[in-house]
């Protein structure tokens, strides 16, 4: 097992230093194959069509709405009864050098 890691290691470290040697080596050796090789580049078809989802009766939940009627008269309430503070809180802005 040891020895297969340190095939692949091997293998790994010379694919990422192969340019920068040719590189050093000679300086008019074009290595941008080597780039272009390693990455990938995915060709989609472009978007150029908008697809609609069109809306259907089967719905996943079914709300009963006359609870939440009744719900809301209790969030109004407790809305009201807080005071806004922002009005209260003072941050001077940062001296900027």
């Amino acid at each position: 097992m040891k020895l297969l890691v340190n095939i692949f290691l091997f293998v790994f470290i010379t694919f990422l230093s192969t340019p920068t040697l040719i590189g050093m080596i000679d300086e008019k050796a074009d290595t941008s194959c080597f780039y272009t090789m390693c990455e990938e580049e995915e060709n989609h078809a472009p978007f150029n069509e908008v697809k609609s989802i069109t809306p259907t009766n089967d719905s996943v939940f079914n709300f009963s709405f006359g609870r939440l009627t009744k719900l809301n008269v209790l969030v109004d309430f407790n809305l009201k009864c807080f005071d806004n503070l922002a009005h209260q809180i003072f941050s001077p802005p940062p001296n900027f050098v």
